[in-house]
């Protein structure tokens, strides 16, 4: 039986579903959280550090004790993951640290929870999976706006050789606001996002898109504001965040979102709390004027302007799971220090197309567990 299935027997499939997050209503579920030890060095985390692992919408999320995000790993970043009674481990592609993309990092962390983290885990993604097909906007209808944006982008240069004199600066750096193509792509996305809703991958492409050119930050801020009511989870919206590089850029569009330290609230509470007091609680800052983690209203996501930057993965694609242990503590990959206690499960290659067929669990051979082939993403 694949670890998978046999995680999945201990935890009933009520209790699964009760701890998965939710997109909309007044009180969405953030996600299941469970308190980790970090075995494995991390940006921003220190080995042997006590952190919150948030099952969110998009990711997993290591948190603080205050509930202020640590770093984000999206899906698409993680390409395996399984666990034993004493740890939870999942594998990164190397282009997530900006390393070769197939130098794949572990992570490893210690929690008496291992085979729960791994069943709820599998059934968000699959949750998220029905998602994608019936709520998010479609891969062939986010092909066509892509398209549009990159044709805007051509007929403008065409049109505006090098030579010639661009709209005036904007104090940005930018072609200035209205100016450049980035003016008529940011109206196309608006338009075409009137009646839909985009996971936070597909909105950090689009804001990839308008910044090609190193131009269009008055834009591409524009967009950010505008994307967070248009995502399936708002949660998610600390990956769009994390797109702008400055966090000064980062703090003005927490602050156009209304998304300040008078706005703060825990989770459960839905009375609004400003006192330094509470937002020291909450962030573990001590003044508010200084970054630190800002929490909309609704649900208690907190949003950090100091989150590290970074997303990986193929950008249309995840693949869940592929069970595959280590040592704790050991990053070194193909290097196990302990015996693998788990036999691999299935692999499942989500997209946001229907066809997606489960690859079959690889069968041991002689003694060895083979590595199953990925569901190539329909085209």
């Amino acid at each position: 039986m694949g670890a998978g299935a046999s995680a999945q027997a201990r935890l009933p499939d009520s209790a699964l579903n009760k701890g998965l997050p939710t997109r909309f209503g007044n009180s969405p579920s953030v996600g299941a959280e469970y308190q980790v030890v970090v075995q494995t060095p991390l940006p921003n985390i220190e080995k042997g550090e006590n952190v919150i692992l948030r099952i969110a919408y998009e990711a997993l999320v290591m948190l603080d004790q205050t509930k202020a995000p640590k770093i984000h790993f999206p899906y698409q970043a993680i390409i395996c993951w399984g666990s034993t009674p004493k740890i939870f481990q999942f594998r990164l592609f190397g282009s997530y640290f900006n390393k070769p993309r197939d130098e794949t990092i572990v992570v490893t962390l210690g929690t008496r929870s291992g085979p729960e983290v791994q069943a709820r885990l599998l059934a968000h993604v699959k949750a998220l999976m029905v998602d994608m097909d019936n709520s998010a906007v479609p891969k062939a209808d986010f092909k066509v706006l892509t398209e549009e944006l990159l044709r805007q982008r051509n007929a403008y240069f065409k049109s505006n050789p090098a030579n010639q004199e661009a709209a005036p600066d904007d104090g940005f750096g930018g072609f200035g606001a209205g100016g450049g193509p980035a003016a008529q792509q940011l109206e196309t996305i608006q338009q075409f996002a009137s009646n839909r809703h985009f996971l936070a991958k597909q909105a950090v492409e689009l804001l990839t898109i308008l910044g090609a050119d190193g131009e269009a930050a008055f834009e591409r801020m524009e967009l950010a504001v505008f994307f967070y009511e248009k995502l399936l989870n708002k949660g998610s919206f600390q990956l769009v965040l994390n797109q702008f590089s400055d966090p000064s850029d980062r703090e003005n569009i927490l602050h156009r979102l209304n998304l300040t330290p008078d706005h703060l609230q825990t989770e459960g509470e839905p009375e609004r709390r400003s006192s330094k007091k509470m937002f020291a609680r909450l962030t573990g800052i001590s003044r508010p004027e200084q970054p630190g983690a800002l929490s909309p209203q609704a649900g208690g996501v907190s949003l950090s302007p100091n989150c590290p930057e970074g997303l990986g993965g193929t950008g249309d694609v995840f693949r869940v799971p592929v069970p595959e242990l280590e040592g704790p503590g050991s990053a070194a990959v193909g290097k196990p220090n302990e015996p693998n206690p788990i036999p691999r499960a299935s692999v499942i290659t989500l997209s946001s197309n229907r066809n997606t067929t489960p690859t079959p669990p690889a069968a041991p051979v002689g003694g060895q567990l083979q590595e199953p082939a990925a569901t190539p993403a329909s085209p």
